[in-house]
């Protein structure tokens, strides 16, 4: 069964300043991943644009860096913002 994106995509979205990055359980960013919304983009952890680190990094909606940690699914959660 498929993860729902919805909340993770409202809660980025409620978010204001917009969040730099954010932690993601696996099945929610295979699902972000199969729902074509992460780019794999140069830049650094913190979500800055750095092309000198040479790092290929994965990117929510353009501007929000996503750490996969498996540790969520141990605590039944699918993402958590800063």
């Amino acid at each position: 069964m498929p993860t729902d994106t919805n909340p993770f995509r409202q809660a980025v979205a409620a978010q204001t300043p917009r969040p730099k990055a954010a932690c993601v359980s696996p099945r929610l960013f295979r699902q972000l991943v199969a729902e074509g919304d992460v780019e794999d983009r140069m830049g650094t952890p913190g979500g800055l644009h750095a092309p000198i680190y040479g790092l290929m990094l994965p990117f929510f909606d353009g501007d929000v860096f996503i750490a996969c940690d498996p540790r969520l699914e141990d605590r039944d959660l699918d993402y958590q913002l800063p």
